[in-house]
């Protein structure tokens, strides 16, 4: 999974301004989780989650 693409990942977060949306460059790589998946962050709201 490290070769996930930010621009494949969508915020599942509703109240954010991006939510659902993909290829907009809102989406950045942040780290890994303690099960080695890629993370996510969304620039818009904050939220981080892992590959959708």
């Amino acid at each position: 999974m490290t070769g996930a693409n930010p621009n494949d990942q969508i915020c599942l977060n509703p109240s954010c301004p991006d939510y659902r949306k993909k290829n907009t460059g809102h989406i950045i790589k942040k780290g890994f989780n303690a099960k080695g998946n890629q993370m996510f962050k969304c620039k818009t709201c904050g939220v981080r989650f892992p590959e959708t």
